[in-house]
């Protein structure tokens, strides 16, 4: 067989499966309406999900950054520690008013449904502010609840540091 003749051959096969389909379309047109009419559906409900766990991630993070920033917030007992301070960046003047606002971001964060390293950045970060804050019983069971839900990453190696030095 000449390779012209094979050529023609693969080009009728293609002809024939296209006209084939095509036929199957026009026989079954409410049926395939009804198939690419779910597909898209699902197509644009899967899209819409990992919009929204997108979303919920950033927050997650934003939070998370923000509630890093304020545990490692600077304290400003003078004018001079003031003036040191970078702009725009929070400060406190005392490390009580800075444990007891990183409990409250770190209770909103929980409230709000963190889940996985948010959830164990803000559990952790709430009991070092308790731990700064005397609060050795709330502080221990912060870093208990790291250890219990999150024990194999770096977080729960740190609260496991943090609840042997109670």
């Amino acid at each position: 067989m000449r390779k012209e003749e094979r050529h023609q051959i693969k080009r009728d096969d293609l002809a024939t499966v296209l006209e084939s389909a095509s036929d199957y379309v026009l026989t079954h047109r409410r049926t395939v309406g009804i198939a690419a009419g779910a597909l898209v559906a699902l197509a644009l409900a899967f899209l819409a999900g990992r919009s929204w766990w997108n979303a919920r991630q950033a927050q997650a993070s934003r939070l998370m950054g923000e509630l890093i920033a304020t545990y490692n917030a600077p304290i400003t007992a003078s004018i001079e520690d003031l003036q040191k301070a970078k702009a725009g960046a929070p400060t406190f003047t005392s490390t009580e008013e800075r444990d007891r606002k990183v409990i409250d971001l770190a209770q909103g964060m929980l409230k709000s449904g963190a889940s996985g390293t948010a959830q164990a950045g803000a559990l952790l970060y709430r009991g070092m502010a308790q731990a700064d804050l005397q609060q050795d019983e709330d502080a221990a069971r912060s870093f208990q609840d790291v250890i219990d839900h999150h024990s194999g990453g770096l977080l729960g190696s740190m609260a496991r540091l943090r609840l042997a030095r109670l």
